[in-house]
């Protein structure tokens, strides 16, 4: 039985952990979503740039940035299962990825 009021006090990681790693797919909408957040970056724009994502979810908005060819890169979560998600998400290469 879940415990609803242990799950409350965790709050949004907690919902948001459960969102990433149920939903953790790359899809082409979240690449416009992406471009009209940061509508003063054109995609090369990113090349050879570093960026932080700060609560980075599964991930999604510093996938982006990564190919389009930014160079370094840091991602930081503290909810383990979308920390998890964004690790199995950014691992695997992208097109105009750079290691």
């Amino acid at each position: 039985m879940i415990d609803q009021d242990a799950r409350d006090r965790r709050g949004s990681p907690d919902r948001f952990g459960y969102e990433w790693e149920a939903y953790s797919e790359i899809r082409p909408e979240y690449e416009e979503q992406f471009r009209r957040w940061t509508v003063h970056l054109a995609p090369g724009d990113w090349r050879d740039k570093s960026f932080v994502d700060v609560g980075c979810g599964m991930g999604r908005n510093s996938y982006w940035p990564m190919t389009y060819g930014a160079w370094e890169r840091s991602a930081v979560e503290i909810d383990e299962r979308s920390r998890a998600s964004a690790r199995a998400r950014l691992a695997r290469p992208a097109p105009g990825w750079r290691r």
